[in-house]
């Protein structure tokens, strides 16, 4: 199958489409690989700088670009999860459950100000996504359920 990101200038998403498995990542922010370049060449400086003024850098200037390379690790790892659509549900570990096919009534179609996938559930109620909304079709079309 051809990517449905293919001709669409988006650049947030990965998808990868292999006809019975729509797997989903968000892409790393272009500010974000500028931030981490930032970080690093600030803890470079403070560690180049202590060691030219008194020989030994100050623990207390490599706290801050410590504390951010920290925070930067746990982004990237919230970032890179995988989202999962296939034959038995919709993977979101952001959630930490499977939503399996059998609790889904249908999937909504976007609306123009949708950013994400909205499915109907069985016992009634609506349950947003991660995935992107423009592969809404094809989301109710590995689950085969009605896009409404």
């Amino acid at each position: 199958m051809s990517d449905p990101d293919e001709g669409r200038g988006d650049d947030r998403y990965d998808v990868a489409d292999d006809g019975e498995r729509l797997v989903v990542r968000v892409r790393l922010p272009r500010l974000y690989r500028w931030l981490v370049a930032a970080v690093v060449l600030l803890a470079l400086v403070q560690v180049v700088g202590g060691l030219i003024g008194d020989g030994s850098p100050d623990p207390r200037l490599l706290a801050f670009p410590v504390l951010l390379g920290g925070l930067q690790v746990v982004a990237w790892w919230q970032l890179r999860r995988e989202y999962v659509a296939d034959a038995f549900g919709l993977d979101e570990p952001r959630r930490g459950r499977r939503l399996g096919w059998a609790e889904v009534a249908h999937v909504e179609k976007p609306g123009p100000f949708h950013d994400t996938v909205t499915v109907g559930l069985a016992e009634g109620g609506t349950q947003r996504t991660m995935f992107p909304s423009r592969l809404a079709s094809r989301i109710a079309e590995i689950g085969r359920v009605p896009l409404r």
